[in-house]
């Protein structure tokens, strides 16, 4: 058995065929720990060996200061596409064939939509404190 070379948190989903899933699938995702190996990645139950990736795209988006990326990995049946919390790990050399894209125009609106929420969130926060 290999060492772990990265372990990360991420939420998850996978999907039958090659579609990306951009839809509710997220809300209700994995939450679990994302573990990088020398021959496969590891995502709880689900085993992917390098060997089994037909193609693996890296997108990454901005969000506030840093950059978030969700890593998409195909394999002849199914979908994996992991949410990544921003670390330097991913933007150096990886251990499978990867392409880096950057975020679309669908990411720039799911942070700008985010931002909106945690706002409207934190001002009915503190009007609740000052009542």
């Amino acid at each position: 058995m290999s060492d772990v070379i990265h372990k990360c948190r991420v939420k998850a989903i996978r999907s039958k065929g090659t579609g990306v899933s951009l839809g509710l699938k997220w809300v209700f995702a994995r939450r679990g720990s994302l573990k990088v190996f020398s021959d496969r990645l590891e995502c709880g139950n689900w085993h992917i060996p390098y060997s089994a990736i037909t193609e693996a795209i890296l997108q990454s988006t901005p969000w506030l200061w840093t950059k978030a990326h969700v890593l998409v990995v195909r394999t002849t049946e199914t979908t994996y596409q992991f949410g990544l919390n921003p670390g330097s790990f991913w933007r150096g050399e990886l251990q499978f064939a990867v392409k880096r894209q950057e975020g679309g125009l669908f990411w720039t609106i799911v942070n700008i939509v985010r931002i909106i929420i945690f706002a409207a969130l934190l001002i009915l926060l503190l009007k609740s404190l000052t009542e």
